[in-house]
C-alpha cells in the first residue's frame, strides 16, 4: 500500500497523464504556445522559455523518482533492517492513501474543474473576469480526452487485476527471485544501485554537477578487492551559499571583541547608545 501511494505521488508530480500534474504543466503548456504564437517578441521567448523548462523538468522528475521508488521499493534488501521492514499500521497508510486517491481524482475530473477555478483566478490575478475562463475552457476538449482515455486504462488495469484474483483464487501462488543472469549464488551487492541508475543523467551535467568519483580497481586473474564511490555535491551550496556564509562569518567574526561575557560592559553599551539618541534628537531635532 505504501509502495502504490509513492508510486502515485511519483506519476503525478512528474507530471504524468491522467494525475493531477499533468494538468497544471498541461495547463502551463498550453499558455506557452500561446505565447509563442503570439505577435510579441518577449513574450514569445519567454513562452519558448517555459516549453524547454517543463520539458527539462519533467523528464528529470521522472528518472528522479523512477530511481527513488526502485531503489526503495524492489529488489532484494540490502541490509537487515531493510529485510524486517514491514508494512505501518491503518492510521498512518489512510492519509497516503487518501492524497493518493485525490492525485487521480483531480487529474480525471478536471475538465469540470476548470469553470470553478476560472472564477477564482479573477481574485488573485490582475486579469479581466473573463479573460481566465477563455483560456481555460479552451482546454477543456483536451483534457476532456485524456479524462476518457485515462478512465478506460485505469479500468482496463483494475479489470485485469480482478481477472487475475479470480483465475488464481484457488490455485497456489509461489514467490521466487528474478531472472539473474545465469549467477548460481547471487547477493544483493550485485543489484543496480541509485548511483548506476543515475549515472547517465549525472554524466550529462557532468560540467555543472562537478561529481567526484574515487576507486581501487580489481587487479590480477583473481581479484580479492575493488571499490567505487561516487559523490555529487549540492552545486548551489558549494559554489554559491557556502562562500558567501564564509565571508559574512569572517566579517562578523571581527565583532567579537565586543562581546566581554560581563553584564557591566553591555550596560554601559545601553547607556552609550542612549546618550548618543539623545545627542542626535538634541542636535537634529531642537
Amino acid at each position: 500500500t505504501t509502495g502504490a501511494a509513492f508510486l502515485t505521488g511519483a506519476v503525478a508530480i512528474s507530471g504524468l497523464p491522467p494525475l493531477n500534474g499533468f494538468v497544471s504543466e498541461f495547463l502551463l503548456l498550453l499558455g506557452a504556445f500561446a505565447a509563442v504564437g503570439g505577435d510579441k517578441l518577449p513574450v514569445g521567448i519567454a513562452g519558448v522559455a517555459l516549453i524547454a523548462g517543463l520539458a527539462l523538468i519533467g523528464g528529470l522528475a521522472a528518472a528522479c523518482f523512477a530511481k527513488a521508488f526502485g531503489i526503495v521499493f524492489l529488489g532484494e534488501p540490502r541490509t537487515h533492517e531493510a529485510e524486517e521492514a514491514r508494512e505501518t499500521g491503518a492510521l498512518m497508510r489512510a492519509p497516503m492513501l487518501v492524497l493518493a486517491l485525490a492525485c487521480v481524482l483531480i487529474g480525471l475530473a478536471s475538465p469540470w474543474l476548470l469553470p470553478a477555478l476560472a472564477r477564482v483566478l479573477p481574485a488573485v490575478s490582475a486579469l479581466a473576469p473573463d479573460a481566465p475562463g477563455i483560456g481555460l475552457m479552451a482546454a477543456r476538449p483536451a483534457l476532456l480526452g485524456v479524462s476518457l482515455v485515462g478512465s478506460l486504462f485505469l479500468g482496463f488495469v483494475l479489470l485485469l487485476g480482478a481477472l487475475r484474483a479470480f483465475l488464481l483464487r484457488r490455485r497456489p501462488v509461489r514467490a521466487a527471485v528474478t531472472w539473474d543472469c545465469g549467477y548460481a549464488r547471487p547477493t544483493p551487492r550485485m543489484q543496480y544501485t541509485a548511483s548506476s541508475f543515475a549515472q547517465p543523467i549525472l554524466d550529462l551535467f557532468a560540467p555543472m554537477l562537478g561529481t567526484r568519483v574515487s576507486s581501487v580497481e580489481p587487479l590480477g586473474i583473481f581479484p580479492t578487492a575493488a571499490s567505487l564511490e561516487t559523490a555529487t555535491p549540492d552545486s548551489f551550496r558549494e559554489r554559491v551559499f557556502r562562500p558567501v556564509f564564509a565571508e559574512i562569518e569572517h566579517l562578523l567574526s571581527k565583532f567579537r571583541r565586543i562581546q566581554e561575557g560581563r553584564v557591566q560592559v553591555y550596560v554601559l553599551y545601553i547607556a552609550i547608545t542612549l546618550l548618543a539618541l539623545l545627542a542626535y534628537q538634541f542636535v537634529w531635532n531642537p
